[in-house]
């Protein structure tokens, strides 16, 4: 069984994420929440709805802060 990890809620580390809706792919800012060495367990907002979901390590970039993502 993988180790599974998880992020504190008072220091939460912020990624850029690619994710797939359906058939369309959305390059999305996303809050970490778990990780495996694998898969990364992710909160993001859908139009006001907190979605969450896994993606592959591979899928994600790490940001030093939130505002990074758009620069």
């Amino acid at each position: 069984m993988p180790v599974l990890s998880i992020g504190p809620e008072r220091a939460p580390t912020w990624e850029r994420a690619l994710l797939r809706f359906g058939e369309t792919d959305v390059r999305c800012t996303v809050r970490v929440m778990r990780w495996t060495k694998d898969a990364v367990g992710v909160d993001v907002d859908g139009d006001g709805e907190e979605l969450r979901c896994w993606v592959w390590q591979g899928a994600v970039d790490g940001l030093a802060a939130r505002e990074d993502a758009w620069r």
